[in-house]
């Protein structure tokens, strides 16, 4: 009935209709036949769509109440990609009438004799709230609702709760409440007779308690029958005396829910023939049944065992079916006594045939309550009758005209402890110790799951000219097989319940197994299948059809955009990739609802191998591709590649001195290559051509030296005066280095580098043996690159590099100079600084401070701070910290260096001044710490003695 399975069963293939479903359907109860009726629109204000209560549907003929049908093929205004011709007949039609895009929904409670327990109404209340607050999710069955649509667009998953109103009669009045505002008192309406008999009975109407078996409660007959037409009536004079027409917000259609409390039964139709679930007597529970393998001949199988009750006017309808299994040949079946019912005099057992479906009663005459019965031989399945099915409904929909306006209502009648119960909501026990809160909430569970689905089927059919199939079914669970227990549960908001799954009608356009039949809500994931790596150019498939999906999915809701600016459009597309690299693809699916799922995947495309790490010649002979000679054996690395080659192959080529004018060298294919007398004079390389499934990809190594050239194996140095270079003071070439293979001649480049040596860059005009530095050259280091040639070509080799050049030594004054004048400090391919202290006397020195030049390699900021010795403080008086070795007497910024030299002063202040004049003679050390915009930092410090 109203069991869906998990989603970890979405392939499940036995999807076909069961016969324990519920099952809501449009009647005709102004008419009184026993036969359909033909749909027409011009009486559709008879119609009603009931919630009927399980298995009692094809009881609707024998009770005369017709079905409405409609001929013909069914109309559904669906995406033509989701229309197959055999389309089955049991799906929902369009008769070309509205949908609700979006309800307000109102509730009001018809309670003259105060009937109705608070807490079950504010249950239900707070339930259709939940329902608003969850508008657009897609947890609860409302989400199936956008399928279906009419001229406009879809029906909404869209409501407001607009307010309650509850009607006291006559003396109490009626009252309302509206977005949380509270309404004057209006007149308030009795229950009239209507030519409706009561009969059923009430367990919970209980004005005189009594202490067994439930205080608080007793059972008793209903007292109140109410016909539609005096629910229409009710609800017309509340619509119009409470303004509900204009209270509902704009863009939103006005759908009244009238509850109807304890006590009071419903009936459709003149002939009172289809009523609600509370006024028929209360069927018995499931049955306790119990097995013997001796004493009878019931044969080994599975059974399904019933039971009614039997009264003054009738049986009751059947219990819920119990299953047992024998297991011998011997096998007899004890079917207990139902307990005590309403107006019960006996119960009759109704039991299958093994494995069937067909019940058949087994005894003659009624068995006595308190009485069991046993089966000892195998179940009777002639003539006896099957258990009776009384039409009965759990709730159900139509529409009235209020001064104008078609208003939509649905009646929701006192139905819990009845057949309309949901077997898998929380159960409703009387003790002795019966919380009555808790009593009422439990009532409150059983109501809202028919109350759902005459408010979903009011949305898609408000004005039973929308969705409904052509035998007359509306959306409900109808056709949907139990397959797990447990599974009605589905949250809205943030409360769970336990509510019937709603009908996917999308399921019969398409033999989808990724598509759900029913649902508890809707679920929707965009999946494809990711390709294996592919190659550029290859058309691969991306499959998007495996995307579960309980709304389906048209061919035109898959949306593909596969990365490199290209789309498509379809469950299953193709696509090249003309470049090879990593692409992301992305799949959006919109289901039939309008719901959106995204989902994204990386996609390797593989070109031709591309090179990243250059191929490489070894000289496996002399280990230097620099000294190649003559019958030397290389050998070739493949380098590194994009893309996985498969193979590899390799050419040898020979070239001028120079690298260029290359051809390729007969024969020369395999990853070796011996070097021959014609290679002499010639640099050699390697082509190496890597493929994979995508094509080939190639790449050319350095050249080698040379064949036969000199080679140099000790390098040229230089020599200069002193310990360090000094600006202005020659340097010479030492040594010309030692060469292999006789050279004839030799030329001379000078070089100037960083003071490491490194980043060097030759010296304009300076191609001699001999150089002076100059003042450009101070605080970087000189290198001599030394050129051998012969016949068979050149090679080059460079002198180790040679201490920092210094500074031009100053002439001294009869005041007294610095002692080192300047310094540099850098750091290869970062920051240098120079840092040079301006010859000056004391006098200048005390009057103006320290004079100094300084300069950067890019622009920079420096802090200054001058320094003195311990003992000259202490001798000057100037405080200083106990076993320091210096002390600092001043500080000082140096803001924009540059490479342009710049001349500063770091001024003392008076104070330190007047303490210096005592000294004679003092040594002030400074020290420069620089830093660039990209965070390099270097110090540099100089002295001067003064």
């Amino acid at each position: 009935m109203r069991r869906y399975f998990t989603f970890a069963l979405i392939f499940a293939a036995a999807l076909f209709g069961g016969a324990a479903s519920a099952s809501a359907v449009v009647i005709d109860p102004a008419k009184t036949s026993s036969a359909p009726v033909e749909y027409k629109a011009s009486e559709q204000g008879n119609y009603v769509g009931v919630a009927l209560v399980p298995e009692t549907r094809n009881a609707l003929q024998g009770a005369e109440i017709p079905e409405v049908r409609t001929a013909g093929k069914c109309l559904d205004p669906a995406p033509a990609d989701l229309i197959r011709p055999n389309m089955r007949e049991t799906g929902l039609c369009w008769h070309e009438g509205p949908v609700m895009h979006g309800n307000e929904t109102f509730v009001v409670a018809w309670d003259p004799l105060r009937r109705y327990f608070a807490t079950t109404k504010e249950y239900i209340e707070q339930f259709l709230r939940n329902v608003a607050d969850a508008s657009g999710t897609l947890t609860s069955p409302y989400a199936v609702t956008p399928q279906y649509t009419d001229s406009s667009g879809r029906a909404g998953n869209t409501s407001l709760y607009g307010g309650t109103c509850d009607d006291f009669g006559v003396n109490g009045g009626s009252a309302c409440s509206f977005s949380s505002s509270s309404e004057p008192l209006h007149p308030g309406h009795e229950y009239t007779p209507e030519g409706c008999t009561a009969t059923g009975t009430n367990d919970f109407y209980a004005p005189n308690p009594r202490p067994e078996p439930q205080p608080g409660f007793r059972e008793a007959p209903n007292d109140v029958c109410l016909t539609d037409a005096q629910i229409k009536a009710e609800i017309t004079v509340m619509v119009e005396q409470t303004g509900i027409i204009g209270r509902t917000q704009p863009g939103y259609t006005p759908l009244v829910v009238l509850a109807t409390p304890t006590g009071v039964k419903t009936c459709l139709g003149a002939n009172q023939k289809l009523c609600s679930a509370n006024g028929s007597p209360t069927p018995p529970p499931k049955p306790t049944v119990t097995t013997s393998a001796t004493g009878g001949t019931v044969a080994t199988g599975q059974y399904e065992v019933e039971v009614t009750y039997v009264t003054a006017s009738g049986e009751t309808a059947a219990s819920p079916p119990q299953k047992v299994t024998t297991t011998g040949s011997t096998s007899t079946i004890t079917i207990e006594s139902p307990p005590h019912g309403s107006g019960a005099t006996g119960w009759y057992a109704y039991v299958t045939e093994p494995g069937g479906k067909i019940f058949a009663r087994q005894q003659v005459s009624p068995t006595s309550i308190e009485s069991s019965f046993t089966l000892t031989a195998p179940p009777t399945t002639g003539p006896e009758p099957n258990p009776p099915a009384i039409p009965q409904f759990c709730s159900y929909h139509s529409q009235v005209t209020v001064g104008g306006t078609k208003v939509d209502y649905i009646v929701q009648p006192w139905t819990a402890m009845t057949a309309c119960d949901e077997p898998e909501a929380p159960q409703i026990v009387l003790t002795k110790a019966w919380d009555p809160k808790v009593v009422e909430t439990q009532l409150g569970e059983q109501l809202v799951s028919p109350l759902s689905q005459s408010h979903i089927a009011a949305i898609v059919n408000p004005e039973m000219n929308g969705w409904f199939a052509l035998d007359g079914s509306e959306t409900d669970d109808n056709g949907c097989i139990p397959l797990e227990e447990g599974l009605d549960n589905t949250t809205i908001g943030s409360t769970s319940y336990v509510l019937r799954r709603e009908f996917n009608n999308g399921w019969l356009f398409v033999t989808d197994p990724y598509v759900f039949r029913c649902a508890p809500g809707v679920y929707l994931e965009a999946k494809f299948v990711v390709p294996s790596p592919m190659d550029q150019g290859k058309v691969v498939q991306f499959d998007g059809s495996v995307s579960p999906s309980t709304l389906v999915v048209p061919a035109a809701g898959y949306a593909w955009e596969f990365g490199d600016g290209t789309k498509g459009t379809g469950p299953s597309v193709e696509h090249a990739y003309a470049k090879a690299g990593s692409y992301t693809v992305r799949l959006t699916l919109t289901d039939r609802g309008g719901y959106v799922a995204t989902t994204t995947e990386t996609i390797e495309v593989i070109g031709p191998p591309a090179n990243t790490a250059t191929p490489t010649i070894s000289d496996l002979t002399s280990f230097s591709t620099n000294n190649l000679a003559t019958g030397d054996m290389l050998e070739a690395s493949s380098g590194s590649w994009t893309y996985n080659p498969t193979s590899y192959t390799y050419q040898w080529q020979d070239c001028n001195a120079a690298g260029s004018e290359c051809s390729n060298i007969l024969s020369a294919t395999n990853p070796t290559y011996i070097v021959s007398a014609a290679d002499s004079g010639h640099t050699i390389r390697v082509v190496v051509t890597a493929t994979n499934s995508a094509g080939p990809g190639t790449a050319t190594s350095m050249q080698t030296a040379a064949v036969d050239a000199p080679y140099n194996t000790t390098p040229p140095t230089i020599s200069y005066a002193a310990n360090t270079p000094i600006e202005g003071s020659q340097m010479s070439m030492s040594s010309v280095g030692t060469w292999l293979r006789s050279p004839t001649s030799f030329a001379y480049q000078w070089l100037d580098c960083s003071a490491a040596g490194e980043a060097c860059a030759a010296i304009a005009g300076a191609n001699g043996t001999a150089y002076t530095p100059t003042a450009g050259d101070v605080g970087h280091a000189i290198r001599l690159e030394v050129t051998a040639y012969s016949n068979e070509g050149s090679s080059k080799a460079t002198s180790p590099p040679t201490p920092a050049v210094g500074l031009r030594p100053a002439p001294t004054t009869s005041n007294g100079t610095s002692t080192q004048l300047g310094a540099t400090s850098s750091t290869p391919g970062g920051l240098s600084v120079n840092l040079i202290l301006i010859p000056e006397s004391r006098k200048a020195l005390l009057l103006h401070g320290i004079a100094l030049k300084a300069s950067a390699n890019q622009p920079a900021d420096g802090v200054a701070s001058i320094f003195i010795s311990a003992s000259e403080a202490k001798q000057a008086g100037i405080p200083y910290k106990r076993h320091a070795s210096s002390v600092v007497v001043g500080r000082g910024t140096i803001k924009g260096l540059s490479t342009a030299s710049g001349s500063f002063h770091l001024r003392l202040s008076k104070k330190v001044m007047v303490r210096l004049r005592q000294l004679r003679r003092v040594v002030l050390k400074v020290q420069l710490m620089a830093l660039d915009a990209r965070g390099q930092r270097q110090i540099v410090t100089v002295a001067g003695r003064y």
